[in-house]
């Protein structure tokens, strides 16, 4: 009997968001999930086929002004990794 596979977004859905909306938009591509917090803040995880290599951006505003100066950036070779690397992130901009 085969065994259902969870989605790819399960592993993000687990993490402790502290208030943060999770939106996922595509598995290992440029644009993969963003969590988005209701002050403006977020956190965009994408896959940089370029840099082979994840990316995980922490910005204080989704503008232009937020884009320009990121609060972090972050590269992560191993998708296994991403949990993890994605929960440090949100403690570190959710306090």
């Amino acid at each position: 009997m085969r065994q259902k596979r969870e989605p790819w977004w399960a592993p993000y859905a687990r993490l402790d968001l502290k208030g943060g909306e999770l939106i996922t938009i595509s598995e290992d591509d440029q644009d993969m999930l963003e969590i988005r917090w209701p002050d403006g803040s977020m956190i965009d995880l994408g896959y940089l086929e370029e840099k082979g290599m994840y990316e995980i951006t922490t910005v204080a505003s989704d503008d232009a002004e937020g884009w320009r100066h990121p609060l972090s950036i972050a590269d992560v070779r191993e998708k296994s990794a991403l949990p993890e690397k994605l929960q440090a992130a949100i403690d570190s901009l959710v306090t």
